[in-house]
């Protein structure tokens, strides 16, 4: 009887052992990428950036970043933003960023986002950043003998170019240039192309010579 009781006992011991065995605990495991809002279909990866002590910053006063992605590269211009990078002029950074690419981002929008993801060194020194100049080039130029008067009584001359075909409208003046109506001119003129922000330029004119002047 005991012997029977013994068997039995050892036959229930057996069972809750196999039993908790088979229990899923269901534990709640932390949350990939908590805190960031994941956009279906995106692509994300991490660079290395070196950014510049100091910004170039456009006449307009837009300022982009001087960066460089690999330690023997030349500086480049960045003209975006890094989420969480708390930037300090006077200092160069090596950084880690991470790169998200927004799958259709509306129009005018970056097709990337670069938020930070560590600070590697931030060291005081004056980054041997290139000196910005505005673009120049000359360009040889047929003016009309007849300008172009608009609504507001503002003149405009007609130019042709060397490199187009046709009589296109200039307004903006050309420094040192007196125009008079009834000749017309073959110029050579001085463009600078200063630059506002990244997407957007004015141009200017400045007179270099007078090749011939004829009346019509």
């Amino acid at each position: 009887m005991k012997l029977h009781k013994f068997i039995g006992f050892v036959i229930c011991i057996f069972a809750v052992v196999v039993s908790c065995n088979d229990v899923v605990v269901d534990v709640e495991q932390p949350e990939e990428n908590a805190g960031e809002e994941i956009v279906e279909g995106s692509e994300s990866w991490e660079e290395t950036l070196t950014v510049a002590s100091e910004k170039c910053i456009y006449p307009g006063g837009y300022a982009v970043f001087y960066i460089k992605k690999d330690s023997g590269a030349q500086w480049e211009m960045f003209d975006d933003s890094i989420k969480g990078f708390d930037y300090e002029p006077g200092y160069e950074y090596v950084i880690v960023v991470k790169v998200t690419m927004t799958p259709e981002p509306p129009e005018d929008a970056p097709d990337r986002t670069y938020s930070l993801v560590r600070i590697v060194s931030k060291e005081k020194k004056d980054s041997d950043v290139p000196v910005y100049e505005n673009p120049t080039w000359e360009e040889r130029w047929t003016v009309s003998h007849e300008s172009v008067v608009k609504e507001d009584g503002s003149v405009c001359l007609k130019v042709m170019r060397d490199s187009t075909i046709g009589w296109e409208t200039v307004c903006t003046d050309i420094s040192g240039f007196e125009y008079e109506a009834g000749y017309e001119y073959v110029i050579q003129v001085k463009i600078t192309d200063i630059r506002i922000n990244p997407m957007e330029s004015v141009w200017e004119y400045e007179l270099v010579s007078i090749i011939s002047r004829n009346k019509v």
